[in-house]
């Protein structure tokens, strides 16, 4: 961790913010088993705050995570997880879009997926090309293109929450001067990060010859009448 620099103030000040945004929007979920599926660039502790019974955590090549697996093919059995976790795992997928059909094959119907990442339009992306190491590799996804990536895959939007509106210095005193600006959410601030929790849908079905049986058997015994009495069409 050292030498990637995550022990500097501004990484730990980054922490404090994202841990705190995300436990918040995981207070709505909940179910049996949690999954992060962890890109393996800094530490963080989200799935510390995932209300399930058991938790793991999927990297797709850290040793010390529970399972190591390909993120956009993985070995586990479809509808098995309650809630899923991606702290900034989008950004540095080779094929975003591959990593959330995954993710939306492996959640159970009207489980919950929380992603975290990086705001493109912000403070933060005029630093990112000065950073060293993985960060640079990142590739930060505005939150409209997430959302209709996740509509189209049949998610819900909760709720998207912006987090560190602080500027991105790496001084120790100069952020906890600023820390108040964390509560201005109502400003016109844009957070430098933003955490975004969804909820699969699962829609059912009703086979057409069902229904048209159904009319067909209700017009024989009951008058018109009494049918729009029951709201039947």
């Amino acid at each position: 961790m050292t030498s990637n620099g995550f022990d500097r103030p501004l990484w730990r000040a980054w922490r404090e913010a994202e841990n705190a945004a995300g436990a918040a929007l995981l207070e709505r979920a909940f179910g049996y088993v949690g999954v992060e599926f962890d890109a393996g660039w800094m530490p963080l502790d989200l799935l510390a705050a995932c209300p399930v019974r058991r938790r793991l955590r999927v990297s797709a090549g850290d040793p010390d995570s529970d399972a190591q697996m390909d993120l956009d093919a993985l070995g586990i059995g479809s509808g098995t997880v309650d809630v899923a976790i991606l702290p900034h795992t989008l950004e540095f997928a080779d094929s975003p879009q591959a990593v959330l059909r995954e993710v939306e094959r492996v959640l159970v119907g009207e489980g919950h997926l929380l992603v975290t990442g990086f705001n493109p339009w912000s403070a933060w992306s005029a630093r990112r090309p000065f950073q060293r190491g993985d960060l640079r590799r990142a590739r930060p996804l505005a939150v409209s293109r997430l959302c209709d990536w996740l509509q189209l895959l049949g998610f819900e939007i909760l709720a998207v929450e912006g987090f560190f509106r602080r500027p991105p210095v790496d001084h120790e005193g100069v952020l906890r001067r600023l820390e108040r600006m964390e509560q201005w959410r109502y400003l016109p601030l844009p957070g430098c990060g933003y955490a975004l929790l969804a909820r699969k849908h699962v829609y059912a079905l009703t086979p057409m010859r069902l229904r048209s049986r159904r009319k067909e058997g209700m017009g024989g015994l009951v008058r018109p009448a009494m049918m729009n009495s029951r709201g039947d069409k």
